[in-house]
């Protein structure tokens, strides 16, 4: 019984260490692109002017998503290194 407390007060000193090691799980590229849009310049600037002003945001909220989604886009072509058009067949 002695040695069962002993190992559980250790496993409860040892938790809070695990939850702080890095996660070994590979970020998807479309979650690191959607974080990064956020850091676009265009997205940026609309958002600064939008802050604090509602009417602002309803007005151009719908370009501000188109901003951040085309931020997206171009990240995403930038980690697939697709360049678009038609392909040859292999």
């Amino acid at each position: 019984m002695k040695h069962a407390v002993l190992l559980f007060v250790l496993l409860l000193a040892i938790l809070p260490l695990a939850a702080c090691a890095p996660e070994t799980r590979t970020e998807a590229a479309s979650d690191r692109c959607a974080r990064q849009a956020n850091d676009d310049p265009v997205y940026k600037a609309d958002l600064a002017k939008s802050a604090g002003s509602l009417e602002y945001q309803w007005q151009y909220g719908v370009r501000m998503e188109a901003e951040r989604n085309a931020a997206i886009s171009r990240c995403l072509n930038g980690v697939s290194g697709h360049r678009g058009g038609v392909e040859r067949a292999s």
